[in-house]
C-alpha cells in the first residue's frame, strides 16, 4: 500500500503546482488518484457502480474530503461521509447526497478565485456547488498535471509494483501447476486469481488473457 509519507510528499509537488499556478485549491474526484494522493482506496465496487467522492486540496494548507460512509481517509484534516446504501441495496443518487455534504462543508470556506479540477471525473452538480458558492470562479484543468507527477514514482510506488509483480508470478506458478488436459479455461483463471491472493496475503484482483488458441480474451467454460 502507498505509504502516508509518501502521499504527503505527492500533495506537496501537487501544492506547489497551485501556488506557481496562483490557485487556491484542487478538487480530486478520480477514484485512482484519490488513492494516489491518499493511500486510500475508497470500498465498494467503483468500476461497476461508480461510488462518488471528492478530496480538496487547498494551497495554503488545510485538506477535506467526502466520501461514502465506512470509508476514512486519515491523511486529511476533516472528512463528511454520505451513506450509500439501504438494508444493503445500493443508492443511486449518491452524486447527490456527496453534493450536499460538498454544500454544506463549502459554506464555511472562503476566497476561492481559481480552483483547479480533473475535467475527466469532476460532475455538473459538484461544479455547480462552486459556482453558487463563489462569484465568477475560475476553473482550471489539472489533468494533464497529475499525469506529469505520475510519471516519476516514488519509492512507496515502486514497492507497491514490486508486490503487485510478485502476486501474478503466484499465479503464473498456480496456473502452470492447474493446466492439463481436460481442464477448461475458467479453472485455470480461478487458480490464477487464488495464487495471486495467497501469494499476496490479501483479496485482490486477478484476470488476463486466459482464452486459449486466440490472441486475447475472457476466459471459457471450456
Amino acid at each position: 500500500m502507498l505509504t502516508r509519507e509518501g502521499c504527503l510528499r505527492r500533495q506537496a509537488r501537487l501544492r506547489e503546482w497551485l501556488a506557481e499556478n496562483q490557485i487556491d485549491a484542487v478538487l480530486l474526484t478520480d477514484l485512482a488518484d484519490i488513492y494516489y494522493f491518499t493511500g486510500t482506496l475508497l470500498s465498494g465496487p467503483p468500476f461497476l457502480h461508480g461510488h462518488s467522492a471528492c478530496v480538496v486540496l487547498e494551497t495554503s494548507s488545510g485538506s477535506w474530503a467526502v466520501v461514502p460512509e465506512g470509508d476514512e481517509l486519515p491523511i486529511v484534516d476533516d472528512q463528511l461521509t454520505y451513506s450509500w446504501s439501504r438494508f444493503g441495496t445500493l443508492e443511486f443518487d449518491q452524486l447527490r447526497r456527496l453534493s450536499t455534504q460538498f454544500k454544506s462543508k463549502l459554506s464555511g470556506v472562503q476566497g476561492w478565485k481559481r480552483v483547479a479540477y480533473q475535467a475527466e471525473t469532476l460532475t455538473a452538480c459538484l461544479r455547480a456547488v462552486v459556482d453558487s458558492r463563489f462569484s465568477a470562479v475560475e476553473w482550471e484543468q489539472v489533468d494533464d498535471t497529475i499525469l506529469d507527477l505520475q510519471s516519476v514514482k516514488d519509492e512507496d510506488e515502486i514497492a507497491c509494483l514490486r508486490e503487485v509483480i510478485r502476486a501474478n508470478l503466484g499465479a503464473y506458478d498456480a496456473v502452470r501447476a492447474a493446466i492439463a488436459p481436460g481442464v477448461t479455461e475458467l479453472v485455470v483463471l480461478s487458480a490464477g486469481r487464488k495464487g495471486a491472493m495467497l501469494t499476496a496475503g490479501t483479496k485482490g484482483p486477478h484476470g488476463g488473457d486466459y482464452r486459449c488458441g486466440v490472441l486475447n480474451g475472457p476466459a471459457r467454460h471450456r
